[in-house]
Order: C-alpha cells, then structure tokens, then sequence
C-alpha cells in the first residue's frame, strides 16, 4: 500500500474514532487554542462520515506536526504526543530528501517496533476488522511497506535506491499521461486506440529510463538530481561484495544500506495544509458560472438515450 494512502487512512480513522488508547480530544484541545497551524474545522466529522480534505498529505503533515507534538506534550497526553513524533518522523523518512539511509531505516523500525507491541499475536482468537483500534488492512500495510523499504537495499544493485520513488504514484502518473496523451480529445481513450496509446506511454517512459540515450530528455519542470557530470564519487552507489548481491539462500542475514542521492540533497520542508481565517479568501469556491456548466454526469443514461422518466414509470 502506497505510503501517502497509509498516512491518510490512519488520519481519517483517528479523527473518527481515535487509534485505541490513541485519542483524538488532544488533538482537538491544541485546535482550539490556536497555537499552531491545526484548525478545528480539520478534526470535524460530517454527517455523511466524512472528514475535510480526506485525502490531503499537507493536512497530515499539520496534524503530526512538531508544533503539535510540543502542544500535546504540555498538556500532559503523553501516548499521543509520542505516536505523533513517531508517525511524523516515519512520514518524513518515506517523503524528504536529505535524509541518510540509515536514519530512514531507524525511523521506520521505531513506528513498526510500535505497532508490534500493541498486541501478543500469540494469543487466541486473532484479530479480526481491527488490531487494537487500527484497521486491519491498514495495519498489514503499513507494516508490509516498512520491510519492504528495508528489504529493497538487498536486492537493489549498489544497496541504494530513492525511497520516494517505491509507491504507487508510478502507475497514477502513467496513467494521468495515458489520459494526457489519449487519442480523443476528451482524454478517454476508446477501447479501439487503448493499445496504441498505452504502447505510445510505454515506450516513452522506457526511453526516459534508458540509460544509454544519445540525447537529453527535459522529464519535469525543475532538475530534481545532478546531471551525471556533476556528481561526486563518493554519492555514487558502490558495488557490493558478491556475497551479498547473489540471492542464492533463503533468507536475507545481512542487508547492507548505503546513500542514494536523494539522501544526500539539500532537505526542504514540506507544504502544510490549514484552513483560511474568517477574514481570508475561502479556499475552493468555484465561480458563479459553475452553476450554469453542463454536467452530463448528472444525466441519467436512459434520458440520454432518450427515454423520459414518465416512460419509466409506464414500465
């Protein structure tokens, strides 16, 4: 499961019901007092079960803030303030550069080390929908996607690799380029055209990723790595001894961690999401012509075929 889904889902679950003995009146006494960027409005739940922004990466970044977590830790929430610096921590090891390997691996085995320990899987009977107030498919997959970052330094060549690039963030952006790109001019692609546009994406993405091109592809706005001229020996991945790169026993005894040039770029702190002041711009308000937009989503298919509803009630 991909990182930021993780992230959100357990966001979602502990603004609505709280993580077990994880509660959410904390997070809501530090809302309220307007000390950090935390609005109440963001720890609402709707009606409908719903809650603002459901899936906003900035908003988990402002709810497990530093800032936060110093609050929490002033009003004396000890559980909550300790599970905020550990996801927190866990959240920028997955997503910010500038991070050594080793620390990345250390911050995850904290977050997984506790959620081990919140229950003896040795007792009967397992847990069901929930281990102790965490979804269990959320907690499989959180916990999946902590080894499996781990696991990768022994299979990749060089043990090192991007932790940012591991999500499912790869077939979204395929996918968005499959829509981009689409024959139609609408961005569906026709059942007819399908193959020939995702061949198209294909081989465009195969040459981006080939490394012995003869010419220079511009694949984002802003350089994110140095170009290969510019960098240095000691951030190039180092060949590993031939013990460790041949797969040829059954379990891995020695996994060997080493940077990649992700780790070693200048960090930046990420957006953080919040709500407008009363006396700022709203964030979202759509225009008054929205109102007057054809939808044809909203058409029911049987009056698009031309069939009204008083034909249906004649049926």
């Amino acid at each position: 499961m991909d990182g930021t889904h993780i992230r959100t889902n357990l966001k979602s679950k502990l603004i609505k019901n709280g993580l077990g003995d994880v509660k959410i009146d904390p997070w809501k006494q530090v809302a309220q007092s307007g000390k950090t960027y935390l609005r109440p409005a963001m720890l609402e739940v709707r009606d409908d079960g719903k809650i603002l922004h459901q899936q906003s990466d900035p908003f988990v970044r402002t709810m497990f803030a530093e800032d936060v977590q110093e609050e929490l830790l002033r009003g004396g929430h000890d559980i909550e303030a300790h599970f905020c610096k550990i996801l927190r921590q866990w959240h920028e090891a997955e997503d910010q550069p500038g991070i050594p390997a080793f620390e990345r691996c250390v911050r995850s085995l904290k977050l997984k080390a506790w959620l081990m320990n919140r229950y003896d899987f040795a007792a009967f009977p397992p847990p069901s929908q929930y281990v102790k107030g965490i979804p269990r498919v959320t907690f499989e997959g959180l916990v999946c996607s902590i080894d499996a970052h781990i696991l990768l330094y022994r299979l990749v060549k060089g043990s090192a690799y991007n932790w940012r690039s591991v999500s499912t963030l790869v077939a979204e952006n395929f996918m968005g380029e499959l829509a981009e790109r689409a024959s139609n001019s609408n961005g569906v692609p026709s059942g007819a055209m399908l193959a020939s546009d995702m061949g198209k994406i294909s081989q465009l993405h195969a040459m981006r990723l080939k490394p012995g091109r003869s010419f220079r592809m511009k694949t984002a706005k802003a350089r994110r790595y140095e170009t290969p001229d510019d960098v240095t020996e000691e951030m190039r991945p180092t060949e590993t001894d031939s013990s460790h790169t041949a797969l040829d026993s059954s379990r891995i005894t020695r996994i060997v961690v080493r940077n990649h040039e992700f780790d070693i770029r200048a960090p930046h702190r990420g957006k953080k999401g919040t709500i407008s002041n009363l006396g700022g711009i709203p964030k979202g308000v759509q225009s008054i012509r929205e109102h007057f937009k054809v939808n044809e989503s909203k058409i029911l298919p049987s009056l698009r075929l031309g069939i009204s509803s008083n034909d249906l009630n004649e049926l």
